[in-house]
């Protein structure tokens, strides 16, 4: 009968019955029924086998596999047909059935048992079990037959097939077959290599024995008989040959048996070859499943393909294993450093510190099958392959492990040779590698080519990010960087390429001679402009004679995407190559592709200058002799343009960065700045900033938590961190801060007002920024009268208001929350000041990124507990905004390294409040000092002629010389409350700095001496005595406080009161006139 249109209970009962013919005492011994029991058995499960059933199937599996070891003869057949059978899908007669537990279990036995016979089994049981898991890899499908030739299954209405491939694999993963697999691979290469061996040793002796014998034949046959000769010499030579008969036997007799054997082992060679090739098919679907990839990965499966792979190109780089190897690598590979998208940095760099592979193997062996194929390849499969290759090692490059190799082997001279010697010319530099492989194999205008070239410079990109010194040495001698920067100067006319024939030289002379020298000398007004389609194309590459007959032209979008990647290349390693990028006036011609590109609007010149300016930044960061030069050209012109006319706003951010850069100590690029109104560029730019966004932080301190979801404070817009408004701040604290010319001029256009709404609505890495910009202009007394003098476009509060507000949201972030505005702990009076029922919680690291609502953090040893006020939402989210992603394209956003962030949450930034409010003259009322008041500031300006006048204006209530006195009628008593701490904010950190020290000493039984102790208890006194002030005066406010909420309250039951009273007094007057209307009608009828 078919089981497979059988009920489940009469599968059962077959089964038990196939079970109980098996093993039966009195049948036990009847091998030959047993062998016609199964083979019917798997004519009735031809279809496939049931999920359900699978436990017997595994029983007869362990059976047949024991009767193989006494009987292989007999049930190996057998063996065959039940393979097929479980290689064929899986059927479950119920919903779902492959999901439940019970049936995963059973579908896992079912994979470890088939596992099992690769143990001890022949290579054609070996070679039917890789066969079996590889159609069961491909869900049921036979990769060797012809989808013409397969027949569909189809379904009875009450069966399925389980064919989902990951699901399959999963499980394969989880049974421990995939470990069965990988182990079965590595053993079968092992065994080929050395029967390879054994096979390559026999031959060469058979052919020596063979040449040997040859040669005794042809002196036997040089010998003749002379007929004249005499009968003792031919009875001498009769002697001789009886005598050699026995020998010349014997050495057949040898010859024979080493012809047999290498006969055998031809056969056992095929066999093994077959058994490698179905593994091999079968670890390249396994890999294609990412997990399963990365655990091949991790079980040495590279070492086995890259042993494949060798012996494979030694035969033939285009053996049909070479590219399967290849794909397997570059799956296992991908996969493995793939993992570290779903870890933290930690855990990504302990992946690619283990080593997956033999790497010193691993990479000789790739630069032979890549020499091989760059000598032989030219045709278009052998170039895929070839750049499969180069992929291979980029992935192998991410491995620090790997990279010493890549020099020890000579494969870094290989990549430089071949990344560049097509442009430079075989003279171009006298350290190629030889010999070179001919310039049509890998020189041309096809894509693949083309595609070699970008990887090949990608990957020593990545060789060059480890910063090995020799590394650096091999690639900064050699023209690569020459090549790129030829490439961006390119003018985009058909026919100009840069590639030229192998006997021209980069730049058609002495290759050692600097590029600068052959070039016209050029500065930036002399440059063209990038539209002039007349210009000629010897202004920035001369020019080189192209072969035609070996290389095409390669087309204007593939000289675009090659000058695309040269950019990122020098943009991430120029400033490694720092001596050969100088050498050949790299800076200058930088520049020069800047003004080249900047008028376009194209994607692809949008990401050349921002790369552009990516590199001069690095250069700039790293060498103090790139500035001097585009200080020279007067480059901040160039970068003022592209700020001012990009609507990248990365490419203005990068623009931005690079002026603060250059304005660093350098008075005549601060000077530039202020006459190219670059001052005021930035200005426009903050203010457009601000204007976009709500206002970040709480109207009312002193609110409460229901007042403050009411109000909406802390709502809107605020976006993601804007990494242009950050280089903006950073380019006026180096431009502007110090330089009394320029901090006058950002006065005059504004600067302060800008700055001020910047803190308002900004999220907290800018707000830092802002502050400490603000206070390092406010030491120019000067200034203070327009930060006192601004009102709040959107709340109308006034800078001591904002100050103050600030204050509080920082102490909300740091768990310093004050009841009523009061402080309660004298001996910790910036710290937390809850009651110390509420029990903090540490912060996780991902919590700052993520929703932060209920995050956490230890700062300045206070930890930090859970925020629940709309006022500490919007921190919270503000702490969200400073994780938010900077890409490098348009969206201008920043993506802060989480140290950056760590750092920030740790920052306590209420000093930098207290040193703005000082600043402001706001706190001299608590400190007792006397005011002093001035009425006229002096700013430059700027006549047609670039010259300076001092132009006057007059503030009517300005702080003096040296702001103090200030009183700010629009601060009330909450806001007094922070004035009189941020007063005495010195005396608090020191006092809780020598707190800490004190428990400190006190925790770990140190007594100090007496003059120590004695110093410490004076700092301590000191403390208690400020905090106990602060203290007193902050009750006197909420007492003022009160009190004025009262007099509001009284007001506005007066208010009520009055109008009560007009009512009753209007309802009054109207009644009377009623009455009166009625007396006097009722006159009137009287008289009448």
């Amino acid at each position: 009968m078919d089981l497979t249109k059988t009920t489940a209970n009469g599968r059962v009962a077959a089964y038990e019955l196939l079970l109980h013919a098996l093993n039966h005492e009195h049948t036990k011994d009847n091998y030959e029924r047993h062998v016609l029991v199964l083979e019917k058995w798997c004519r009735e499960t031809i279809e496939g086998l049931f999920i359900c059933d699978l436990t017997y199937v595994v029983e007869v599996l362990q059976i047949i596999r024991e009767r193989i070891a006494l009987h292989p003869v007999l049930f190996t057949p057998v063996m065959v047909l039940l393979l097929k059978n479980c290689a064929q899908p899986l059927l479950e007669s119920k919903a779902n059935e492959r999901m439940r537990p019970i049936g995963m279990d059973n579908i896992k036995s079912l994979y470890a048992e088939l596992a099992m016979l690769w143990q001890d089994g022949s290579i054609c049981m070996r070679t039917e079990c890789a066969r079996c898991f590889r159609v069961i890899v491909n869900g049921g499908k036979d990769p060797s037959i012809l989808k013409a030739d397969q027949v569909e299954w189809k379904s009875d209405g009450h069966t399925a097939q389980v064919t989902d491939i990951s699901f399959i694999q999963g499980l394969l993963r989880e049974s421990g077959a995939l470990t069965a697999i990988v182990d079965e691979f590595r053993k079968s290469v092992d065994e080929l290599l050395a029967e390879k061996a054994r096979y390559l040793k026999l031959s060469t002796t058979l052919s020596e024995l063979q040449t040997r014998n040859a040669t005794s034949q042809e002196e036997d046959s040089d010998d003749d008989v002379s007929k004249t000769g005499n009968n003792s010499n031919r009875a001498d030579r009769n002697d001789a040959s009886g005598a050699s008969t026995p020998n010349t036997a014997m050495g057949g007799s040898f010859e024979n048996d080493l012809v047999d054997k290498i006969q055998s082992m031809k056969g056992d060679l095929i066999a093994l070859q077959e058994l490698i090739h179905v593994l091999i098919d079968l670890c390249l679907k396994l890999s294609t499943d990412t997990k399963n990839a990365a655990s091949m990965c991790g079980m040495f499966v590279c070492d086995i393909a890259i042993k494949l792979l060798r012996d494979a190109a030694t035969e033939s780089p285009r053996e049909p294993k070479v590219p399967i190897c290849v794909e397997i690598l570059w799956n296992c590979l991908e996969s493995y450093l793939n993992q570290s998208m779903y870890y933290s940095n930690t855990l990504q760099s302990g992946l690619t510190s283990i080593d997956v592979m033999d790497f010193d193997v691993a990479i000789r062996s790739l630069r032979d099958v890549f020499l091989q194929l760059l000598m032989e390849g030219y045709r278009l499969a052998d170039k895929d392959v070839r750049n499969e290759v180069v992929v291979l090692l980029t992935l192998i490059a991410n491995f620090p492990g790997s990279i010493p190799y890549f020099l020890e082997s000579g494969l870094l001279g290989d990549l430089v040779t071949y990344s560049c010697v097509g442009e430079a010319g075989k003279e171009g530099w006298g350290f190629f590698s030889c010999p070179l492989a001919k310039f049509r194999n890998f020189v041309s205008a096809f894509d693949v080519d083309i595609q070699l070239k970008k990887e090949l410079w990608m990957l020593l990109s990545d060789i060059l990010k480890f910063d090995d010194p020799d590394m650096i040495m091999c690639v900064a001698s050699s023209p690569l960087v020459a090549v790129m920067l030829n490439y961006l100067e390119q003018t985009g006319q058909p026919g100009n390429t840069g590639i030229v024939n192998e006997s021209t030289s980069l730049n058609g002379t002495d290759a050692g001679s600097q590029r600068s020298s052959t070039r016209p000398s050029m500065t930036l007004v002399d440059v063209p402009n990038f539209s002039d389609q007349n210009q000629t194309d010897d202004q920035f590459v001369e020019e080189s004679e192209i072969d035609d007959s070996s290389v095409q032209m390669a087309a204007p979008a593939q000289v675009r995407e090659l000058q695309i990647l040269s950019i990122a290349f020098l943009a991430e390693n120029a400033h490694r190559l720092m001596g050969e990028f100088m050498r050949i006036d790299g800076p200058i011609r930088i520049i020069e592709i800047i003004l080249r590109y900047g008028s376009s609007s194209s994607t692809n010149n949008r990401s050349i200058i921002f790369h552009s300016l990516v590199l001069l930044n690095r250069c700039l960061l790293t060498s103090n002799v790139v500035k001097p030069k585009l200080v020279e050209r007067k480059a901040i012109e160039v970068f003022l343009i592209q700020f001012e006319s990009s609507e990248d706003e990365s490419i203005r951010a990068q623009a931005a960065r690079v002026m603060s850069i250059m304005c660093i100590d350098s008075v005549e690029c601060q000077t530039q700045m202020r006459k190219l109104k670059g001052i005021r560029a930035l200005t426009s730019t903050l203010s457009s900033y601000a204007d976009s966004r709500r206002p970040n932080m709480g109207l009312n301190p002193a609110s409460t938590d229901t007042e403050m979801e009411s109000s909406g404070a802390g709502e809107g817009n605020m976006g993601d961190l804007s990494i242009l408004a950050v280089a903006v701040l950073d380019c006026l604290w180096n431009s502007v801060a110090g330089n009394r010319k320029n901090e006058a001029r950002f006065a005059q256009q504004e600067g302060i007002d800008a700055l001020l709404d910047v803190i308002e609505v900004a999220p907290l890495l800018i707000r830092v920024q802002a502050l400490r910009l603000l206070g390092d202009l406010l030491n120019n007394f000067r200034l203070v009268a327009f930060a006192l003098a601004w009102r709040s476009a959107k709340t109308m509060r006034s800078a001591g208001q904002l100050f103050a507000h600030a204050w509080v949201e920082e102490e909300n972030r740091l768990n310093s929350e004050r009841n009523n505005g009061i402080i309660c702990n004298l001996w910790d009076p910036l710290g937390s000041h809850r009651w110390p029922t509420d029990r903090p919680t540490p912060m996780a690291q991902s919590e700052i990124s993520g929703n932060a609502s209920t995050s956490t953090q230890s700062v300045s040893g206070v930890s930090v507990s859970s925020l629940v006020s709309k006022l500490t939402s919007a921190v919270a989210s503000n702490r969200n905004q400073t994780t938010g992603g900077a890409t490098g394209g348009g969206g201008g956003n920043a993506g802060l390294p989480p140290e950056v962030n760590a750092n920030l949450l740790k920052l306590d930034v209420r000093g930098i409040i207290a040193n703005a409010l000082a600043l402001l003259g706001l706190l001299n009322e608590f400190n007792n000092e006397s005011p002093s008041v001035t009425q006229t500031l002096h700013i430059p300006e700027v006549d047609e002629n670039g010259e300076e006048e001092d132009v006057n204006f007059s503030l009517a209530d300005g702080p003096g010389k040296e702001p103090g006195g200030v009183k700010d009628d629009s601060l009330t008593p909450s806001d007094l409350q922070v004035i009189s701490m941020a007063a005495r904010y010195g005396v608090l950190r020191e006092g809780q700095w020598w707190q800490q020290i004190f428990d400190e000493l006190h925790s770990e039984g140190i007594v100090p001496v007496e003059a120590d102790a004695y110093l410490i208890s004076q700092k301590l006194e000191k403390l208690f005595e400020a905090a106990r002030s602060v203290q007193f005066e902050q009750m006197e406010l909420k007492d003022v406080a009160h009190k004025q909420k009262q007099a509001q309250e009284e007001i506005f039951i007066g208010h009520i009161i009055q109008q009560k009273n007009q009512q009753l007094k209007s309802e009054f007057l109207k009644k009377k006139a009623q009455n009166a209307k009625v007396h006097l009608t009722t006159k009137v009828k009287l008289t009448s």
